[in-house]
């Protein structure tokens, strides 16, 4: 535990180290030193929607702020009062605050109350734990809703935390008016204006979405331009500062420093067109707002899906006709699997070391997927070739279960870059004739470069110099891995004409598609593990190369086996999502940026 401890703590300053050399303009007006407010937010999180006054008393609007709080979040008292009401009302649980004056607050959508009508609160006072949800109304488990209400007017919540007399912020300030500087821990939504994405363009940024498939190129860089220009930029910048500032690096007093630059240059961002945006993203202070973007989406998504921590069902079965006197039996689901580049065929038939006991599927059930061209024993270099004729050999595999059983559903797992081959089937083969193909039903990869891999986009990068391409041959002559210049690693490469081609169809929408990744995987970063549409999780893999652990990773398995049996995939912890929101973006941006350094150190002087 002590290396990976060290593993992470690396990885946390070098993110924050790139953030501070990143920039490139001063800051010297950080907050230090400015007046507090003696009233405090519910909880420590960001605010991930806004506030909007409604038109009138029964009009459309929002009438508070959400903040980001995982499931089990303590959440406080604003400040001193009597509690006045404290229970569920339409099914969810509520608090409200009496301040005294006409000023009463609430907070909304708990999964627990721990206080009763009546009770004397200060400030902190622990009303409940966050974790409810109100279907239908955008607030999720992973949110709380704060609202403040002077008599029966609600108004910004932000402006109780500004330094001053409340009467003066919140009686005499009209709502839709500026918002006093709420400081680096609250981030008012509306704060950078701009229009949303056109129709038909990359989408606005609308309550911090999980970000969506990666395009190459000029395509991917005005995409990214144009939502850098919509109203909810920087809510999802102020998340990934947030969570910056709670690891154990001292990441608070550097972002402390950095919100109102970045506040400053996402204001000028905005103001760029689509062309100028665009080269500024690949410039320094750029690319580091791109990567506390993904961040701030990445934590929000972790902390707000769908989850359970009911226990593990079993795996649906199908009835199907079996025996002489065709009497019906049940069957579970068969499953394929599919393993990734390097792989062989072992001595007991298998591909990779996935753990069946683990997740419940019997050694008879299961197919192993091969990369050869007559579906038997394979070797490693026949994984290394075209990935569209893989995927056509798994159709034919998947063909011959059909014709075997044509009525036995089949659920297929695979890893890393089988997940591709599966992906390439799915998008570009199977919608053409379903009918010739037994039931699809749940498709989960691990450690899968849905996105590409950022590894291959470093060899591709060093292949094009002399000297590192000669090291890259001395690399391959080791024998150790795959050989570099094969025709699987440059297509898996970010950008390659084959990822680029690879997405041009959807995933079919009847699949239940999960995508499984590692918080330390530096083969696949978790980042680059997305798939529209899919589940996606990002799990602490036990074992000192997440890449290759996660194949028989207990918790892995757990989340395949629920996601086998059409459950709601594992809640996580506080520090898991943290690491599955910063960590893989660390480590793509590291692996992204270490060939062009190279090439550029190799031919100093040449």
């Amino acid at each position: 535990m002590g290396g990976r401890r060290t593993v992470r703590r690396g990885l946390v300053v070098a993110l924050v180290l790139g953030f501070t050399v990143g920039l490139v303009v001063p800051v010297g007006d950080g907050v230090a030193g400015a007046a507090t407010s003696p009233w405090r937010p519910p909880v420590a999180g960001p605010v991930v929607r806004g506030f909007r006054e409604p038109t009138d008393a029964y009009g459309a609007g929002h009438r508070g702020v959400d903040y980001l709080a995982p499931v089990g979040t303590p959440v406080g008292a604003a400040g001193p009062g009597v509690v006045a009401f404290a229970g569920a009302v339409g099914g969810s649980l509520h608090v409200v605050v009496d301040h005294g004056g006409g000023t009463r607050t609430s907070t909304s959508f708990l999964a627990e109350v721990l206080v009763a009508e009546g009770d004397n609160v200060v400030v902190g006072t622990t009303l409940g734990r966050a974790g409810g949800s109100e279907p239908g109304s955008g607030h999720e488990a992973g949110v709380v809703h704060f609202g403040v209400r002077v008599g029966e007017r609600y108004v910004d919540p932000v402006r109780l935390f500004a330094p001053g007399d409340l009467t003066d912020r919140v009686r005499l300030a009209p709502s839709d008016g500026p918002a006093p500087d709420p400081g680096p821990w609250v981030a008012p939504a509306d704060e950078i204006a701009g229009p949303p994405a056109p129709d038909g363009g990359c989408g606005a940024v609308v309550d911090v979405p999980v970000l969506g498939s990666v395009v190459d190129g000029v395509t991917s860089a005005v995409c990214e331009a144009v939502d850098w220009a919509a109203r909810q930029t920087w809510v999802a910048v102020q998340v990934g500062l947030w969570v910056v500032a709670g690891l154990d690096v001292g990441g608070r007093a550097v972002v402390r420093r950095l919100t109102p630059v970045l506040r400053r240059v996402v204001r000028f961002a905005a103001t760029l067109s689509a062309a100028q945006r665009a080269r500024f993203l690949s410039t320094p202070p750029g690319r580091m707002l791109r990567d506390l973007y993904e961040i701030g989406q990445r934590a929000v998504a972790a902390f707000t899906r769908e989850c359970s921590d009911e226990p593990v069902a079993a795996r649906p079965s199908a009835p199907r006709v079996a025996g002489a006197e065709g009497a019906t039996v049940a069957e579970p689901h068969r499953v394929m699997a599919v393993a990734g580049i390097d792989s062989h065929t072992r001595a007991d038939g298998h591909t990779f070391g996935l753990d069946l006991d683990a997740i419940g599927v019997r050694e008879r059930d299961v197919t192993w997927f091969s990369y050869a061209a007559d579906g038997g024993a394979y070797t490693a270099p026949e994984t290394e070739r075209d990935l569209r004729a893989a995927a056509r050999r798994f159709a034919e595999q998947l063909r011959t279960l059909f014709v075997a059983d044509p009525t036995r559903p089949v659920d297929v797992v695979a890893h890393s870059q089988g997940g591709i081959v599966v992906d390439w089937f799915l998008t570009h083969q199977y919608d053409r004739h379903p009918e010739r193909y037994p039931p699809l039903t749940t498709v989960v990869t691990l450690s899968s470069p849905h996105q590409g891999a950022p590894l291959a986009t470093t060899v591709g990068a060093l292949r094009t110099a002399p000297t590192t391409r000669s090291a890259l041959g001395m690399v391959d002559r080791l024998g150790v891995g795959p050989s570099t210049g094969s025709r699987a690693v440059r297509q898996l490469a970010e950008g390659s004409a084959f990822m680029r081609a690879l997405w041009s169809h959807p995933v079919p929408s009847h699949l239940a598609y999960v995508s499984v990744g590692g918080t330390d995987d530096v083969v696949v970063p978790a980042d680059r593990i997305h798939v529209e549409g899919a589940q996606e999780i990002v799990i602490a893999v036990d074992g000192p190369n997440d890449h290759s652990a996660i194949v028989d990773d207990p918790r892995a398995m757990e989340v395949v086996r629920r996601a086998l049996a059409g459950q709601s995939l594992p809640c996580m912890t506080f520090e898991e999502g943290v690491r599955s929101a910063t960590e893989p973006v660390v480590l793509s941006r590291i692996e992204g940026d270490l060939g062009p350094a190279l090439v550029a150190f190799t031919t100093v002087g040449t």
